[in-house]
């Protein structure tokens, strides 16, 4: 099993990271402000324009409250159950220092779990079956849907024997 970064450098693969308030391909679940997710857009870039083997594709990326290293050390001396508490993680989700950052490699990681349902499955409802979710759910088939664009977009920038190697042959986070 090759190690991600390798697969990175290998398949000169970079990307540019924008933070975004929300995802418009999701839905905003109801949690304390304060813990609300950061929300990411992706570009992934194969390559370079000189190279001749260049490619890029857009995706929406959110990271958990948990994420947050900086905004926790800052904390650590305040209850939580204080009111400055959240009015402080209000404060420090507003300065771009505290924001943490996605890695390339935990994204790659991430599509490549998602991949590895649509490549290994033949149909909605085998992939259904082994992840758990009702074959007659419209919600279920469209997280299928959305992991088959997630697919197909990966394959258009890196083709299809690369996503092979990196579904099967990297070593996963």
């Amino acid at each position: 099993m090759e190690p991600i970064t390798n697969f990175i450098k290998t398949h000169k693969i970079s990307m540019k990271v924008e933070n975004v308030p929300s995802r418009p391909d999701a839905r905003e679940y109801s949690v304390p402000h304060h813990e609300k997710p950061f929300h990411y857009k992706i570009r992934l870039i194969k390559g370079t324009p000189q190279d001749g083997d260049y490619g890029e594709f857009c995706l929406f990326y959110s990271m958990g409250f948990g994420h947050a290293k900086k905004i926790s050390q800052a904390l650590k001396n305040i209850s939580p159950k204080c009111v400055a508490y959240a009015e402080q993680i209000e404060s420090l989700r507003r300065m771009k220092s505290y924001i943490p950052q996605p890695k390339l490699e935990d994204i790659l990681d991430s599509l490549a779990m998602d991949v590895a349902g649509v490549i290994d499955h033949q149909s909605f409802e085998d992939w259904a079956g082994d992840y758990g979710y009702d074959p007659d759910s419209r919600k279920a088939e469209k997280v299928y849907r959305a992991c088959q664009k997630l697919c197909s977009d990966l394959v258009g920038l890196l083709g299809k024997d690369t996503v092979e190697a990196l579904v099967y042959e990297t070593e996963r986070l």
